[in-house]
């Protein structure tokens, strides 16, 4: 018989040079030792020849030099030569079983490794601890959680229930098939429980966000004398990372000091993460202090901490210190920072520097660096450094076209938003969620619904082609396919006969008429596809768009603001599930286009189908309910929101009040004020706003005062409508006084509207020197508006000569304007200089703004009757039919 000495192993040439004859323990050995150190080496060549040269001998037929053989092959993935090994083997024992599964199962093959397990019984194999171990997590990886149930059956009805180690795996499994209750059934059944028991029950509620009940488990595990390990503590910090109390916190923190883990890198980043989720910035930097600053993972976990209190500032110091201590950040750093520049008001500056920094000295420098900055960029309005960022970078993926797409709909950029998803599409880079997001927003602000139509086809047409794409692999999945694709089309175009408007848009916005005409050869398939097509159907069916929430709620946004009421509810109740956010942007639709009845009714079937209503909604009902038609409404959603607390919460509250005073019900915006607990400047600016536009114009510089008292920092708007009021209530010491304040004691720059409320303030007064001197010595250049208010005011005052320097001011300004002139034209008229005032109506002649001007020769003076720019003459001419004197006049010229 031939066989191989035992010599040192030296490659490939070995084995055809060292054959001789031996006896058969020596052969044994020698094969056991060449194929072990095949295996422990990666000798994938020398492995197989020695198989060949076992096979040419007839030496194959050892088991346990085959399951050996199997062995290697499954761990250089040679499945295909492991299978044939395994079939061709004529006594298998349960090692050898064992093998093959687990071989399928490395290589990720754990349908085959089900199907090779359920084909053991029938060869008579029992199967061992080890093989039910192995099944078990082959389930766990699947998420299978029937097949998992049937091979918790067979365990159960095996010896090896009671081990352990079988328990963990079974726990494990269920906590992966998202089963909890099964997997604390487990637990309860076994007979003891190790440390790994715990940790993994433990961190399959923190998983399933079940902190509460992972917590008490870390604590019954330390009453049954278990001593946690660095696992245990990893999956007990994962559950307190969601609790707010920061004295739990600190406890779990004490025990891991005691239990000698304190200076453990991995841990101390743990902590950091979870101090920072419990909102204790304080102590997650102490810790970080407390730790030995050498690894750029714990600088990441503290920059972080700092972006998620919003802390930008100080994680760009902590930045700076990280450098000066000499360790260098990696790609997390660097993304994590760019994410904090985007986020903060002066971060452009600091991002362009990280930016340079991340130039010089990443040796990571790939494309998640390049996306981070496109959106850091995108975020501060620097559209043109965006673009020049994703041109420059050397590959590009549908992240990169979303943080383009998304920073120029924010920024009003709207068409350019569109047309770079267009181009995305030339690219042949397929969209996804958060780019649909990002276009339907920028359709909607835009209010383009031919547009907005078009990216819902195209939103519907991915649908199609992602379940046809998946399913044409086989010949049943492509029927499923076009089950689904008639599915997830009939719920829009099947709308269409009976709406005749999106589904006919749809259509004509451009869904591939192959997709469509493939839909359209489905008929009642359904009832012919086999169980798991179905599955199959439901799976994809759940990963389409279609069903996706946030795009539902993103195209009834869209349609709303495009005011295509019609298709935004299409839209909303063929959704499978709605959110409050769902409902909100509904209600929004019906109430921005007057429908406050409908508004109000659908707030109550909302809650009838358990989606509670939150401050967002509140705010969007009182803004529907700001008129007097609806303010029955109104009031009966403030006693309801009473009900539910919301009252005392500030932006509801100022909500409340905008609406109260909209529809004129002083007396309920100031119960709404006082009742308030915290106040902001929106507060007060709503309150002196209604009382400013009710005239109320002493109240209003009261409650100006008061809120000086109460150290609440007014605004721009907050100025305009104290101005305002004092202007029309003639307080003209207290309105210079406010004006004056804004610059001196706030640092605040008046705006152009703010000058007009002081011109106005000025010509009430009768102060046309001081109105001019304050129009010339304006930062900006007053507008014809600006100047009318003191052509108005030269009218009152009769001060003919003011009135001329006035009128040049509006002339150079609007020429064609008919308004400045019929106004000079009066005042001449009233300071009796008749021949001034024909001079005026000669050269409207001569510019041609001579039609439908009436003259009255009783009163001297005319109007223009298609200018309404000035209030005073748009309601004198409302009311010529009916003043008898003017009876019998016709048309001047």
């Amino acid at each position: 018989m031939r066989l191989f000495c035992l010599q040192p192993f030296s490659g490939p040439e070995y084995v055809s040079s060292n054959l001789v004859q031996t006896s058969k323990h020596v052969f044994h050995v020698d094969y056991l030792n060449l194929i072990r150190k095949c295996g422990h080496e990666s000798l994938f060549g020398e492995g197989k020849a020695i198989h060949c040269i076992m096979v040419q001998n007839g030496d194959d037929q050892d088991t346990l030099v085959m399951n050996l053989l199997v062995q290697m092959y499954g761990k250089f993935n040679a499945l295909e030569d492991a299978r044939a090994t395994f079939d061709g083997m004529e006594r298998r024992n349960i090692f050898s079983w064992t093998i093959m599964l687990g071989a399928y199962a490395e290589c990720g093959l754990e349908r085959e490794a089900l199907k090779l397990f359920k084909s053991m019984e029938p060869s008579g194999v029992t199967p061992n601890k080890v093989t039910f171990i192995t099944v078990v997590s082959v389930c766990a990886s699947l998420a299978d959680l029937v097949e998992g149930k049937v091979i918790h059956s067979c365990v159960e009805a095996s010896p090896f229930i009671l081990d352990t180690r079988v328990g963990n795996a079974l726990v494990h499994m269920y906590d992966k098939c998202r089963s909890i209750e099964d997997a604390c059934l487990v637990f309860g059944k076994m007979p003891e429980h190790n440390s790994i028991t715990w940790n993994t029950l433990i961190a399959a509620h923190a998983h399933h966000g079940q902190n509460r009940d992972a917590l008490q488990l870390f604590q019954q595990m330390q009453l049954e004398n278990v001593i946690p390990d660095k696992v245990t503590f990893l999956n007990t910090l994962d559950a307190y990372a969601d609790r707010t109390s920061l004295r739990e916190c600190k406890r779990v923190h004490a025990r891991i000091i005691g239990s000698g883990f304190n200076s453990d890198m991995v841990l101390g980043t743990a902590l950091i993460c979870m101090y920072s989720a419990c909102g204790s910035l304080e102590c997650a930097s102490s810790m970080f202090n407390d730790m030995p600053r050498t690894s750029t993972i714990l600088w990441n976990a503290v920059f972080a901490a700092y972006a998620d209190q919003g802390k930008g500032k100080g994680a760009m110091q902590l930045y700076h210190q990280m450098l000066s201590e000499s360790v260098l950040p990696n790609k997390v750093s660097f993304v994590t920072l760019f994410s904090v520049c985007a986020d903060s008001e002066e971060g452009l500056f600091e991002g362009r520097r990280l930016h340079m920094h991340a130039l010089l000295s990443s040796r990571e420098w790939d494309l998640i660096i390049w996306n981070a900055l496109i959106n850091m960029y995108g975020k501060r309005g620097s559209l043109q450094e965006a673009i020049c960022t994703f041109d420059e970078a050397p590959e590009l993926d549908d992240a990169s076209w979303n943080g383009l797409i998304a920073a120029f709909s924010q920024h009003g950029q709207e068409h350019e938003a569109i047309q770079f998803f267009q181009q995305m599409q030339m690219q042949c880079v397929i969209p996804n969620k958060v780019t649909f997001v990002s276009v339907l927003d920028a359709c909607a602000n835009k209010a383009e619904i031919a547009e907005g139509v078009r990216v819902h086809a195209r939103i519907m047409e991915s649908c199609l082609e992602k379940a046809m794409i998946k399913n044409r692999l086989e010949e049943v999945g492509n029927w499923c396919s076009m089950s689904l694709a008639k599915n997830m089309c009939g719920r829009v175009f099947g709308q269409a006969k009976k709406t005749d408007t999106l589904g006919m848009n749809m259509f004509d916005a451009g869904v591939s008429q192959e997709l469509l005409h493939q839909i359209n050869l489905v008929d009642d398939f359904d009832s012919s596809v086999t169980t798991e097509t179905k599955e199959k159907h439901v799976c994809l069916e759940d990963q389409s768009f279609s069903s996706d929430l946030v795009i539902g709620n993103a195209l009834v946004n869209m349609y709303s603001k495009c005011h295509d009421l019609q298709s935004a509810w299409i839209v909303f109740d063929t959704m499978p599930r709605r959110d409050v956010i769902s409902w909100t942007a509904i209600i929004g639709a019906y109430a921005q286009e007057g429908l406050a009845n409908v508004a109000f009714r659908l707030l109550f079937q909302m809650q009838e189908e358990g989606v509670k209503p939150n401050k967002v909604t509140f705010i969007t009902v009182f803004d529907a309910f700001a008129n007097r038609a609806a303010l029955i409404e109104g009031e009966l959603i403030h006693f309801y929101l009473v009900t539910l607390e919301y009252e005392l919460d500030t932006e509801v509250g100022n909500a409340a009040m905008s609406m109260y005073g909209s529809c004129g019900c002083l007396e309920d915006a100031e119960r709404v004020f006082n009742r308030m607990l915290n106040k902001n400047v929106v507060s007060w600016t709503t309150l002196i706003s209604i009382y400013s536009h009710y005239g109320m114009g002493k109240q209003t510089h009261k409650l100006y005062m008061e809120m000086q008292q109460a150290c609440i920092i007014p605004t721009l708007v907050t100025f305009v409508s104290v101005l305002s009021a004092c202007s029309h209530a003639g307080l003209f010491e207290e309105g210079c006084r406010c004006f004056d304040s804004m610059t001196k004691f706030y640092g605040l720059s008046p705006t152009l509207e703010h000058y007009n409320c002081m011109v106005d303030l000025f010509a009430r007064a009768g102060k046309l020197e001081e109105g001019i001197r304050m129009i010339q010595g304006m930062p900006m250049s007053p507008t014809a508006a600006t100047w009318m208010t003191l052509l108005g005011a030269c009218k009152i005052h009769q001060n003919v000569e003011r009135a001329l320097f006035v009128a040049e001011k509006i002339f150079e300004l609007e020429p064609t304007k008919a308004t400045p002139y019929v106004l000079l034209y009066n005042i001449f008229s009233s300071a009796g200089r008749c021949e001034d005032a024909e001079h005026i109506k000669a050269v409207m002649i001569d510019k041609g703004l001579e039609k439908t001007l009436i003259s009255n020769p009783n009163l001297c003076g005319m109007f223009y009757s298609s200018d309404k720019s000035f209030p005073q003459i748009s309601d004198d001419h409302n009311k010529l039919d009916s003043i008898p004197s003017l009876q019998g006049y016709g048309h001047c010229v």
